[in-house]
């Protein structure tokens, strides 16, 4: 900022927010690093001195700072991997994050200056957990999905209540309602509650976890893991697969000997079924994403997954 004096000297310039002091500088041009503030409108005024001591004080300016939603560590979480429940986006209130009481950190943990219940972890692995959750609170998380895929999701967990859900939602769609949280008998006895075959599309998303309709879980990290069946642990005489894998028109089935077959979404909703030998041609009716071909033999059944782009 600039300052100046017609019969002096300008020794120093300091910046107010009310009477509270933010910074002062002493060499032209006036700079003044201000960090950590909050989003909202602040009212700064600037107080310059010259060298006979004689203050002037600036008109009020009036700055409006907008929060912006970014992932905790500077970059997305990555998927597959393991999440910890207290590294939710920065951004604050109804953008990062719904807390419903705002008497600030619940949990007395020393982690994040935000008003996010964060306690002490008991568990054999996480330094932190969120706790006191109430019905509805919601903590957000950017991720970044390596590739389109079947994950299974484990939730870490603790609850000395009953009647406990989560739901997750990707990108304001919800994808997992109400999940059941085990009474554990303790806030900080651990159980693992799992989540199978959820499917998840690559590239960046917003991932929000939701407390359900009864106050108080616990939860230490969600960990995604891929749920792909891949031809590595078939049996020589039960080996499938599909050409081409991913493909946009249809695929061909290849198995072995006679055999049936059913095609499913996420959902587990079937979608085509058959009869073949050796080789089916699938898919060509099927709207683009991720799906799940069951096979029976007389010798036994495998799972695959086949991508229509």
């Amino acid at each position: 900022m600039d300052a100046s004096d017609e019969d002096g000297t300008v020794i120093s310039v300091s910046v107010y927010e009310g009477e509270i002091l933010i910074g002062t500088d002493d060499t032209a041009p006036y700079t003044i690093d201000w960090t950590g503030t909050t989003p909202g409108t602040h009212v700064l005024k600037a107080v310059a001195t010259d060298n006979k001591g004689v203050k002037g004080t600036s008109q009020n300016l009036a700055l409006i700072i907008e929060a912006i939603q970014a992932p905790f560590n500077g970059a997305p979480h990555r998927i597959p991997g393991r999440i910890e429940a207290e590294e939710f986006d920065f951004g604050g209130e109804d953008l990062a994050y719904h807390e419903a009481n705002t008497n600030g950190n619940e949990g007395d943990a020393n982690f994040r200056n935000d008003e996010v219940d964060i306690e002490i972890c008991e568990d054999t692995e996480g330094e932190f957990n969120i706790g006191y959750t109430l019905q509805g609170e919601w903590l957000e998380y950017t991720v970044d999905v390596e590739t389109t895929d079947l994950y299974n999701i484990d939730f870490r967990v603790a609850c000395a209540e009953n009647n406990r859900t989560i739901s997750l939602s990707v990108d304001g769609n919800e994808f997992i309602s109400d999940v059941a949280i085990p009474n554990t008998s303790g806030w900080q006895t651990w159980e693992t509650v799992s989540v199978s075959d959820i499917e998840l599309t690559k590239g960046e998303h917003i991932i929000r976890l939701t407390i359900g309709a009864e106050d108080y879980i616990n939860l230490n990290y969600m960990e995604f893991k891929s749920a792909t069946v891949t031809s590595t642990n078939l049996r020589s005489d039960l080996m499938v697969h599909s050409q081409p894998n991913p493909f946009t028109e249809h695929t061909i089935l290849h198995f072995d000997g006679n055999f049936t077959y059913e095609v499913l979404n996420s959902l587990g909703k079937v979608l085509e079924t058959g009869k073949a030998r050796n080789t089916a041609t699938i898919g060509a009716t099927l709207l683009r994403g991720l799906y799940i071909v069951k096979i029976s033999s007389l010798n036994g059944e495998k799972t695959l997954q086949i991508i229509k782009e």
